[in-house]
């Protein structure tokens, strides 16, 4: 990588679909710099601060960077279960422009889910569900293999 590529794939600032009041540190941003090298050189990685520093924003963060550069999607987070809700309103609370859906329910409310998601496919950004329905039953694995995902989460945050 030349250093003028470097500097033009650079993030200096955070993304402006970020809520107003939103404010990254310095390592947030660096963060998500970190994140959009790696999705640049289709790398995989794990975020991995100390408990409370803010990687669920540095996610967000850095799929509302995607979207400002025109790439919507879709996105597919996968959290444990004890996380679920926390992710949507963290979604809610630092980047509301984000169309956001979550996977999760009762076989018969996921075959709803399931038909929803794909009619609206290119309405909503970012899906969210939980390991064990990732890895559910053959419908639930069908779909999540049907779905060319551009960006795949996986959050390790053991509560």
């Amino acid at each position: 990588m030349t250093r003028e590529n470097a500097l033009r794939d650079y993030i200096p600032v955070q993304p402006k679909t970020l809520a107003s009041g939103t404010c990254l540190k310095d390592y947030q941003l660096l963060g998500v710099n970190w994140l959009s090298l790696l999705h640049r050189k289709n790398l995989s990685c794990i975020l991995a601060d100390e408990m409370g520093l803010g990687k669920t924003v540095q996610v967000i963060s850095f799929l509302a960077h995607l979207k400002e550069q025109g790439n919507k999607g879709p996105h597919l987070v996968i959290v444990p279960s004890s996380t679920l809700e926390n992710w949507g309103r963290e979604f809610e609370k630092f980047a509301p422009s984000l169309e956001v859906r979550t996977y999760y329910g009762s076989q018969t409310e996921r075959v709803y889910q399931r038909s929803e998601l794909v009619e609206e496919m290119g309405q909503w950004e970012v899906c969210i569900t939980t390991y064990n329905l990732a890895q559910g039953n053959d419908q639930d694995r069908k779909f999540f293999k049907r779905v060319d995902w551009e960006v795949r989460r996986f959050s390790f945050d053991w509560m």
